[in-house]
Order: C-alpha cells, then structure tokens, then sequence
C-alpha cells in the first residue's frame, strides 16, 4: 500500500502526464494546474477538499477520477493520523 506522499508524487506525475495528452484544450489544462496547486501542499486531514475539486474536474473529463486514492488507502492515511 503507498503512503500518502508516495500517491501524491504518482498523482503529480500522472497530472503532467495528462498535460502532454490534453495540450490543446484549456480548460483541461487549468483543471490539472488547480489539481496540481492544490496537490503540492495537500495533507491527508484536508484531503476530502481535494476529492471534491476532483469531482468539479470530472465534469470536464471522467479520467481525473482515476486519480483518487482507494479506500484501503484513506483508511491507512487516518488511521496514522489519529
């Protein structure tokens, strides 16, 4: 199972990745650089304000979904937490 910084740098990566995918439509573009922002100093107590700028993200295109972290995953990160 990953740790929370090792989803968030995967997370990253997989975000400027879909850079180079989606060079061409703008308002892709400006999802992945919020996610990224918000990503680069993200906490796992705050995580669930990230999930929901995903969800807004999604709208645009269903992939971003695939960057949310498993439940297994959120268990272990609180529970480290707590």
């Amino acid at each position: 199972m990953r740790s929370f910084s090792e989803w968030k740098a995967t997370t990253i990566l997989r975000l400027l990745g879909m850079r180079k995918k989606y060079t061409g439509n703008e308002k892709i573009l400006q999802d992945i650089n919020v996610l990224i922002t918000k990503l680069q100093y993200l906490r796992a107590r705050d995580l669930s304000m990230w999930l929901v700028l995903l969800h807004h993200a999604s709208v645009d295109l269903d992939e971003f979904l695939e960057l949310a972290p498993s439940i297994e995953e959120l268990e272990q990160w609180f529970e480290k937490e707590e």
